[in-house]
């Protein structure tokens, strides 16, 4: 029976002897079911105990072994059951004894030799495939680079007391690793590949190395690193920069940075520090930059800067800090520091006194949870944030009571309402030195805010606030009165941007109008400041005041007082019938300067009305002369006849005998050029409803037949049928020499073609009159249209042609018709639009 046999044996049986032996053993259990055994063999005395509830096995080296112990018996059974194992104080001997025995689910190894040579290659943990913990400790032997290649689960990893010095891409195929311990060592360089890979590595143990130089690359793979440990080492110069931003750090060491005197800049950015030790800068004298935002800070030690003077630029943005986290004196020792950046905490209230002892600071406290704006008057600014906060209200002298002029941005807050109200007078304030932004906040151009206009309006103050969208401009503000100061059962509205007062005492019930001391009293000026000065804080500036009255809708019968410092009075939708002529004389006298509404009164237009009537004639730029009507014939007063006499009368006899001269003479003239005026209307398409279009000849065959001499045939055939043919409009033509029927009866072709044709055109030239079948064809198409009842013969005049020298029939048609010359202006116009129209004889 073997030794591992014999041991097994034990274990299962859960034997309480004493110790049971054989040639090689002795075995035995204590009452917290620990089972040992302790063997000899050829020299080398090893003692095995197993914890049975913890499923634990240690391999214990009693005396130091030689070469016969890698002859001893290996165990051939799978002691599953077994999860944990160490092998101590074996030596370099120990790897061997991994192979006498077969544990496959073992999880947790330990390999601890002192003082003595330990080689560990892939293939010496290459059965160990669940293996996910991996401590080596105390030796001196050598680590291949690929020793973990068969142990895909291994996540962490002790390597303490190895006497390493170069660990180089040793940990590259421990892609899971999440915690690596290389305590007590003799590394002394770390370059970008001694961890690659390493990405879900969270804590990192380098304590008691011999470390002298560090950057930010050598950590570059690490992205969620939590914990890094670099204390007890002798570095000494770590680069002027270092970065870890963006990895999950959640504590430092307070000796991370102890022998770190080159230290300029550090990015701790995008990690999850909670808080930060004490003194973990206290060596860092030339730290000019320190980047912890995005963390989870949610205070800062009061000491925490005490040795940090050459701090300049502090970024402690996007963190958990409220108005607790600042004792007095953080930032005291940093009087070089020119840029905190505070923004996106949870920050209410800030004691800015703490900052008195620092010059030029630019300091964002943006998107935090201030209300109020606070108390600079000890802190020398040159810029502040406080944008995306929840100020409601912004006292101007609290922002320019600084040591200093600076620029301040207020963007996206609350602010509704800004006080301009200053101790001293305004024209002693430096204000182009200061800078507010108010971009998108609620601030509204009102009666409390118009400060800005005036701000704006002057040279040394319009650099001082910067608004948008912009409010800076002109608008209709208007701004209630107390009632006190306004007349009775009326409103009072100054419009600021215009220097204009609104009285409205509309529909009122009022049946008399406001005395005009009332009136006159409200545009004083000083009494405007003064009331502005107590309601809404504002120092107004004001130039002379226009006044508008509105009485409309009310019950006045009369005009009782004239206000000559009135701008507008509107007296309309009331029940006013006439204004006296006293009134109306000094109305004449103060009208320059005075708009007046009169509509929708009952105005009399009798003979009394004649100087009112003359007035609004006078001054009817000045008066809605084209709505003021008579009550009794709704004429305008401005044009009424008041009391007319034979002069009038006179005068309309002349207008109308003007008007009919005019309109006869048009008539005639229209007459006399009839067809000219047609055919010009109908080659433009315009008016085309006055020209009567022929519907019965719609079925007719031809749409004209030309008449006309074979003497002529040059001028019919190549001309004129040409362009009625092929023109626009084009017309379906019948010529004699083309349609007519050979062999048939000339005289009934004439009334055939006459017959079948919508016009009949004559040529009339010497040589048609000479022609006896022409002066047939005439007669034909003469009788044909006083059959039809229209004007069936359209005459062209081609050549000299006498008239008197034509038979009395052609004479008398030519006087009672109108016929076309060739040759004269707009002829074709005329011809086309007299073949289509039947009214242009």
């Amino acid at each position: 029976m073997t030794i591992w046999e014999w041991i097994f044996i034990i274990i299962m049986a859960k034997v309480h002897l004493a110790c049971i032996n054989n040639d090689f053993c002795c075995a035995k259990q204590n009452k917290t079911n620990r089972f040992s055994a302790t063997c000899s063999f050829k020299g080398n005395k090893l003692t095995f105990i197993i914890n049975g509830h913890a499923l634990f096995m240690e391999i214990f080296c009693r005396t130091k072994l030689n070469q016969e112990v890698l002859h001893f018996p290996k165990f051939e059974e799978d002691l599953e059951r077994i999860k944990k194992l160490s092998i101590m104080e074996c030596g370099s001997y120990a790897p061997s004894l991994l192979t006498k025995v077969l544990l496959r689910d073992l999880t947790e190894l330990s390999l601890i030799s002192v003082k003595e040579t330990v080689t560990i290659t892939n293939e010496t943990l290459k059965d160990f495939k669940n293996l996910n913990r991996l401590k080596i400790e105390y030796s001196q032997g050598h680590i291949a680079k690929n020793f973990m290649k068969n142990n895909p689960k291994l996540t962490a990893l002790t390597l303490n007391h190895m006497n390493l010095d170069n660990i180089d891409s040793m940990f590259s195929t421990a892609k899971e690793l999440r915690f690596l311990e290389l305590s007590v060592n003799n590394i002394t360089y770390l370059s970008g590949n001694s961890f690659n890979n390493l990405s879900n590595l969270e804590m990192l143990l380098l304590d008691f190395n011999n470390i002298q130089y560090l950057n930010s690359y050598m950590f570059k793979d690490l992205k969620n690193l939590r914990i890094l440990d670099l204390h007890h080492n002798y570095i000494q110069n770590i680069a002027q920069t270092i970065d870890l931003a963006n990895n999950k750090l959640a504590q430092l060491n307070a000796l991370t940075f102890e022998h770190n005197p080159s230290l300029e800049k550090l990015n701790l950015r995008y990690n999850e520090l909670k808080e930060l030790p004490e003194n973990i800068f206290q060596y860092c004298k030339k730290l000019t930059l320190l980047r912890l935002g995005s963390n989870k800070l949610k205070e800062l030690n009061e000491h925490l800067f005490i040795n940090a003077p050459s701090l300049e630029q502090l970024e402690v943005d996007d963190n958990k800090l409220t108005s607790r986290s600042f004792p007095e004196e953080l930032f005291k020792p940093l009087r070089s520091l020119k840029y905190l950046d505070l923004h996106l905490n949870q920050i209410a209230n800030l004691n800015m006194n703490m900052f008195k002892n620092l010059n030029d600071l630019k300091l964002s406290l943006a998107m935090n949870e201030f209300m109020e704006y606070p108390d600079v008057s000890q802190v020398s600014l040159t810029e502040m944030d406080l944008s995306y906060n929840y100020i409601t209200s912004l006292k101007i002298s609290t922002v320019m009571n600084s040591r200093c002029p600076y620029k301040v941005a207020l963007l996206k807050n609350k602010i509704i309402h800004i006080d301009f109200r200053f101790e001293t007078p305004v024209e002693s304030r430096n204000f182009s030195a200061f800078h507010i932004i108010l971009d998108r906040n609620q601030t509204t151009l009102n009666c409390y805010n118009y400060g800005l206009i005036y701000y704006n309006k002057n040279e040394s103050m319009k650099s001082l606030i910067e608004v948008y969208p912009k409010i800076l401009q002109k608008a209709d503000v208007y701004c209630p009165f107390p009632t006190f100061h306004c007349p009775k059962f009326c409103s009072c509205q100054l419009r600021l941007s215009y220097d204009e007062l609104y009285v409205d005492c509309s529909a009122r019930n009022l049946t008399e109008m406001p005395l005009p001391e009332i009136i006159r009293n409200l545009t004083n000026i000083e009494l405007l400041k003064r009331i502005f000065m107590e309601k809404y804080a504002l120092e107004v500036q004001l130039g002379q005041i226009k006044l508008y009255l509105n009485l409309s809708g009310n019950f006045l019968r009369e005009i009782n007082w004239i206000y000559s410092n009135v701008t507008l009075v509107d007296l309309t939708n009331n029940k006013v019938e006439r204004i006296e002529n006293n009134n109306i004389k000094k109305l004449n006298e103060i009208q320059e300067t005075m708009f007046l509404l009169l509509k929708n009164n009952p105005w009399k237009c009798t003979c009394q009305a004649r100087e009112f009537q003359k007035f609004m004639q006078t001054h009817y730029k000045k008066i809605d002369v084209t709505e003021v009507l008579c009550q009794d014939n709704h004429t305008l007063i401005i044009n009424a006849i008041l009391c007319p006499g034979p002069f009038y009368q006179w005068k309309i006899i002349q207008f109308t005998l003007i008007f009919l001269i005019s309109l006869s003479i048009t008539f005639a003239l229209f007459y006399r050029n009839k067809i000219q005026i047609q055919a010009y209307l109908y080659s433009k398409n315009l008016c085309l409803w006055l020209l009567q279009q022929q519907d019965l000849d719609k079925n007719k065959t031809y749409d004209v037949f030309i008449s006309y001499s074979d003497k002529d045939k040059e001028f019919v055939e190549n001309i004129l049928l040409l362009e009625l043919e092929n023109g626009s409009p084009s017309y379906k033509v019948c010529i004699h020499i083309r349609d007519w029927i050979p062999g048939e009866f000339i005289s009934h072709q004439i009334a055939t073609s006459v017959r079948n044709s919508k016009k009949t055109l004559m040529v009339l030239s010497k040589n048609f009159v000479d022609s006896v079948w022409g002066r047939i064809e005439f007669r034909t198409a003469h009788i044909e249209a006083i059959k039809n009842g229209d004007s069936k013969v359209l005459i062209v005049v081609y050549g000299d042609l006498e008239v008197n020298h034509l038979d009395d029939e052609l004479k008398c048609y030519l006087r009672s018709n109108t016929y076309i010359k060739w040759g004269e202006k707009y002829f074709w116009k005329k011809l086309k639009y007299a073949l289509l129209y039947t009214n242009v004889s």
